[in-house]
């Protein structure tokens, strides 16, 4: 990563996310660059899996999984999940969960079609 840094990169990327709680706190506090995390699509379907299920909650293990990683130290964090969050109850996450809503962005957004600037007005 010092490498990339010196080469001149503007963000810092971790993947996976929640396998590497403990990288994105020590590249966030060794670096102190902005820095993504992808929450990938392994984890996802894991989620998803065990929540079809009936295993666990899914919107529960949704917001701690992403709150996890903003508490590590992510300032961007990639997930499939984002449309799900944004979705969710706004004022219950803003509330809540601020640290989630400032940070996230949709994974395929080809696929979904979500307006980056639409997502985040919506949530701010």
């Amino acid at each position: 990563m010092a490498a990339d840094i010196e080469e001149g990169a503007d963000i810092i990327m971790v993947k996976p996310a929640a396998n590497y709680l403990d990288i994105i706190w020590r590249v966030k506090r060794q670096f102190g660059m902005p820095t993504a995390a992808y929450h990938v699509s392994g984890e996802y379907a894991a989620i998803k899996a065990a929540a079809a299920n009936g295993w666990i909650d899914e919107k529960g293990a949704v917001i701690e999984t992403t709150t996890a990683i903003a508490r590590a130290g992510a300032d961007i964090i990639i997930t499939y999940f984002a449309k799900d969050l944004a979705v969710g109850s706004k004022k219950t996450y803003k509330t809540l969960y601020p640290e989630i809503l400032r940070c996230y962005i949709p994974c395929q957004l080809s696929v979904t079609k979500v307006s980056l600037s639409a997502l985040f007005h919506k949530l701010l």
